[in-house]
C-alpha cells in the first residue's frame, strides 16, 4: 500500500486554566504536557497500519525541527518513510492547544497552524511521482492521495495517479480543497459539503447527496464515490450500481471526530486493496469511523476494535 500526500505534524499542548488573564478576556493555560502525533497523510498511513497492511508513506516535507520531531514520533509505527526533503519548505504543523480546569476534562482552545506558503516544487513533484511508480512496481496494490491543501492536487502527480489507476491499481482520493482537480477512474472520498461545492447541488438528505455524487462521478471520471455525512452516515455510489445509504453505525458518544476522515479513508483503500467489494469496503469504514471518534485527537481503529464494535450493533 502507498499512501501520497500531505504530511502534517499534529502537535498536542495540554495545559490547565486556573484564571483570565488581566491583560485580555482570554484563560491564561498552565502549561502541563505535550504530544506529536503524525497528522494528515501519516495519520492515514498509520491508520492502514493499524488495520494490519503494510505501507509506505510518500510526502514532501521541510529539512526541519518540525519533519525531525514528526520522524521520531512515527519511529515504531510501522510505516515506511520514503518522504522527499525540500530544503527551504516549512512542514505542515498543526498546534492544538486544550485546557481545562482541575479534574476535568480539557477541551480544545485554540489551533495555530503553520503551513507551507507554496506547493512543492517541480523537482519535488517529480520525484515524488517516481517514488510512487517504484512503490507499485515493488508491490503495492492501492495507493491513498491524502491532500490537505498542499497544493498536489494541481500538479502532474494526479495524472500519474491516474495512470496507475487506468492500470488496475485501485486509487482512493481523500482531496479537502482540490477535489475538482481529481479527474481519473478514481474512488472519491469527499464529505457532503465538498460534494455539494463542486456539484453546485444541495446534498444535505441522502437522496441529494446521491445526485450530487453521481453529478460529480461523471464531470470527473471516477469509477465511484463515497460520501461522508457526520452523524448521518454514508452515501456509496458506483458505476453500473444503485446507490447505498449507510447509518452512522453505533451509539457511542463523540469525543473528537479530528482525523476521522483519514481513518475512513485508510479502511476503505485498505478493505478494497483486500478484494473487498466497495459497499462492503465502506461499511468497514463506517464502523473504523465510530471507533476513532470516541478517542482524543488522531487515532486509529484495529481490527479487533471493528469487529468488538460489529459485535455491539
Amino acid at each position: 500500500m502507498a499512501v501520497v500526500g500531505d504530511v502534517v505534524v499534529d502537535r498536542y499542548v495540554f495545559g490547565l486554566t486556573t484564571r483570565i488573564s488581566r491583560e485580555a478576556p482570554v484563560p491564561v493555560v498552565l502549561h502541563d504536557r505535550e504530544e506529536v502525533r503524525p497528522g494528515g497523510a501519516a495519520n492515514a498511513a498509520v491508520n492502514v497500519v493499524a488495520l494490519g497492511a503494510r505501507v509506505v508513506l510518500l510526502g514532501v516535507v521541510g529539512k526541519d525541527a518540525a519533519a525531525s520531531r514528526l520522524r521520531l514520533a512515527m519511529r515504531n509505527s510501522g510505516v515506511r518513510l520514503a518522504w522527499i526533503v525540500e530544503p527551504g519548505r516549512h512542514t505542515a504543523e498543526k498546534t492544538r492547544i486544550l485546557a481545562g480546569a482541575q479534574g476535568t476534562r480539557q477541551q480544545q482552545v485554540l489551533r495555530l497552524d503553520l503551513d507551507p506558503r507554496t506547493p512543492p516544487s517541480p523537482r519535488s513533484i517529480q520525484a515524488l511521482e517516481r517514488a510512487l511508480r517504484a512503490a507499485v512496481k515493488a508491490g503495492a496494490r492501492a495507493v491513498l492521495l491524502s491532500d490537505y491543501g498542499g497544493g498536489l492536487m494541481e500538479t502532474s502527480l494526479v495524472g500519474t495517479a491516474a495512470q496507475l489507476a487506468a492500470q488496475g491499481i485501485v486509487v482512493v482520493v481523500d482531496s479537502r480543497y482540490g477535489l475538482r482537480h481529481a479527474r481519473g477512474p478514481f474512488v472519491l472520498k469527499p464529505n457532503a459539503p465538498e460534494l455539494a461545492e463542486l456539484a453546485g447541488l444541495p446534498a444535505e438528505t441522502g437522496a441529494q447527496v446521491a445526485a450530487a455524487g453521481t453529478k460529480v462521478m461523471r464531470k470527473l471520471g471516477a469509477v465511484a464515490v463515497v460520501a461522508t455525512r457526520g452523524r448521518d452516515g454514508m452515501v456509496v455510489l458506483q458505476r453500473g450500481h444503485a446507490p447505498v445509504e449507510l447509518r452512522a453505525h453505533g451509539s457511542g458518544e463523540v469525543t473528537d471526530v479530528t482525523g476521522a476522515g483519514d481513518t475512513v479513508a485508510a479502511a476503505l483503500v485498505t478493505a478494497l486493496a483486500a478484494g473487498v467489494p466497495l459497499a462492503d469496503a465502506a461499511r468497514l469504514a463506517n464502523v473504523a469511523a465510530s471507533v476513532v471518534v470516541q478517542k482524543l485527537g488522531a487515532a486509529t481503529a484495529t481490527p479487533q476494535e471493528i469487529l468488538h464494535a460489529l459485535e455491539l450493533s
